[in-house]
């Protein structure tokens, strides 16, 4: 899988996408058999009943589920729309503040969100660029 390319389309999609200004723009990718079946990405101004289930924590380790907004893992679910995604593979990219790939390991929330529906493999980019497995 040429995962490079996902970084490629986060840049293509980076203006068009997210319809309010983030901070860092997360964009997770729901791929099976190399073709892209779901894009998500972050909305820190939108909430879903699904946080609930996740068990989000904050940095001292506090539930923060009621109001974490949407992250992009689960909003690709969402809008993938199956539960079981059993030899799929999730790749997650991240722009920071300067428009540079940086960091996008999966919170212990969305971790939760991704154990649960089985996922074959996470890839997610380090801030040198490259991409680690979870």
């Amino acid at each position: 899988m040429k995962l490079s390319r996902y970084i490629d389309l986060t840049y293509d999609i980076k203006d068009s996408s997210h319809p309010v200004k983030c901070r860092c723009r997360h964009y997770s990718y729901i791929v099976y058999k190399n073709k892209l079946l779901s894009i998500g990405f972050n909305n820190p101004r939108k909430t879903h009943p699904r946080n609930l289930r996740y068990k989000y924590k904050g940095r001292e380790n506090n539930d923060i589920s009621e109001f974490v907004g949407v992250h992009s893992e689960l909003s690709a679910i969402l809008r993938y729309g199956f539960e079981d995604c059993t030899n799929h593979v999730l790749i997650n990219t991240r722009l920071n503040v300067a428009e540079e790939i940086s960091n996008s390991k999966p919170c212990s929330g969305c971790q939760n969100l991704i154990k649960q529906l089985n996922f074959k493999k996470v890839y997610y980019t380090t801030d040198t660029g490259k991409f680690e497995t979870l």
